[in-house]
C-alpha cells in the first residue's frame, strides 16, 4: 500500500531583475549596436527563441562579459524550453554553462529539461551542481528531492525537502507549496503519516496559490489521512485510528468549503483502487469510522451504529455487546 500523492517539481525561473542590476553597470555606447540590441531583448519579458539566436551569433555578443553571456544563453534555452523544444533548449543551457560555468541558474534549467527528457540520473547530478554554486537554492534541493524518491532514497529526500523549505524562508520570499507538499508525499512513503498531515497544514494556508496548488493539497490529504487510519486499524491503535478519522473529517469539510471535494473524493477513488481485498475490508472500516463519527447527535450516532451491527451481528445480539466484542481486539 503506498501513497498516489503527487511529487511536484519546481519550473525554470528567469532571474530578470537581476539581468537588469548587471545592465545598468555596463556603459551601452561602449558596445557596438548588436551587442546592445541583444542587452536590450533581455530585458523583454516576451523576446523569443528567433528573435534572440542571431544576436547570440553575432561576433559582438563575444565581446560581452561572461556573466551577461551566460545570461543571454540561458535565457534562450528558456524561451525553447517553455516552447516545448527541449533537446534545443539543453544545447543552449550547455552553452550558458560552457560561457559561464559558475552560474547555477543554468545549472538548474539543465536539470529541469533533463527531468523532462527523462535522464533522472543526469539531473540529479545537474542539480547537485547548482546547490554546490548556491548552497541556498530552495528550488534545486526541492527537484533534487523529487528525482531521490523516484530512486527510492526517501530519507535523503526528506532532507533535501526540508532544506528546499528552510531556505525559501531565509530568501524571506514567497513560501513554496511545492517542497511542503513533497515533504508530506515522503513522510508518508516512510510511513510518518501523522508527520505528513502536519506537514500539509503548512502548505494549507497556500492552497489558492493557484487551482492546480489546491487539488495537489487535497489529494495528499486525502491519501494520507486514509493511510494514517487503516496504518491505524492494522496496528489495532486506537488512538492513531481516532486522529486520523477526524484529520480525514476537517480535510474533506476543508475541501468542501474550497470546492475541492471533487478532488478530495477522485484521490479517494483512486487510493481504494491499489487495494488488496484486505486491505479495503479495512478502508470500509474506517470508512464506517468517519461516517459515525460525522454525526453530530449522539442519539442518532447511536442508531446509525446499531443499524450497520444488524447486518453482520445476529438480531438477538444488542449494540452495546457488539461494540464490547469488537474492543476485544
Amino acid at each position: 500500500m503506498t501513497t498516489l500523492a503527487i511529487l511536484e517539481y519546481a519550473p525554470i525561473e528567469i532571474a530578470r531583475p537581476s539581468i537588469s542590476e548587471e545592465l545598468s553597470k555596463l556603459k551601452l555606447q561602449r558596445h557596438s549596436k548588436p551587442a546592445v540590441a541583444l542587452l536590450l531583448a533581455l530585458l523583454s519579458p516576451d523576446v523569443s527563441a528567433e528573435e534572440l539566436y542571431p544576436l547570440l551569433l553575432d561576433p559582438a555578443t563575444a565581446q560581452l562579459p561572461a556573466k551577461i553571456q551566460g545570461f543571454a544563453w540561458d535565457v534562450y534555452g528558456a524561451t525553447l524550453h517553455q516552447a516545448g523544444r527541449y533537446a534545443e533548449a539543453l544545447t543552449a543551457y550547455q552553452q550558458a554553462i560552457k560561457v559561464r560555468p559558475d552560474y547555477p541558474d543554468a545549472h538548474y534549467d539543465r536539470g529541469v529539461v533533463l527531468v523532462q527528457l527523462g535522464r533522472h540520473q543526469e539531473a540529479l547530478e545537474t542539480f547537485q551542481r547548482a546547490i554546490q554554486l548556491r548552497p541556498h537554492f530552495p528550488e534545486a534541493h526541492n527537484n533534487q528531492g523529487v528525482i531521490l524518491v523516484q530512486l527510492g532514497h526517501n530519507q535523503e529526500a526528506l532532507k533535501a525537502f526540508e532544506k528546499a523549505i528552510k531556505f525559501k524562508a531565509i530568501q524571506l520570499g514567497p513560501d513554496d507549496p511545492a517542497a511542503h507538499n513533497n515533504r508530506s508525499v515522503v513522510l508518508g512513503l516512510l510511513g510518518r503519516y501523522s508527520e505528513a498531515l502536519e506537514a500539509l497544514e503548512n502548505a494549507y494556508p497556500l492552497r489558492r496559490t493557484s487551482s492546480d496548488v489546491g487539488q495537489r493539497i487535497y489529494r495528499a490529504s486525502s491519501h494520507m489521512s486514509l493511510l494514517f487510519g487503516l496504518s491505524a486499524l492494522k496496528r489495532r491503535w486506537l488512538p492513531d485510528l481516532e486522529a486520523a478519522t477526524k484529520a480525514f473529517i476537517k480535510w474533506r469539510a476543508r475541501a468542501r468549503r474550497d470546492k475541492q471535494l471533487a478532488a478530495f473524493k477522485q484521490a479517494m477513488e483512486e487510493f481504494k483502487e491499489g487495494l488488496s481485498e484486505e486491505e479495503a475490508e479495512s478502508f470500509e472500516e474506517f470508512m464506517l469510522g468517519v461516517r459515525l463519527a460525522s454525526i453530530r447527535n449522539p442519539f442518532r450516532r447511536w442508531e446509525a451504529l446499531g443499524k450497520e451491527i444488524s447486518r453482520d451481528w445476529p438480531k438477538d445480539v444488542s449494540a452495546v455487546e457488539a461494540v464490547h466484542e469488537q474492543r476485544r481486539w
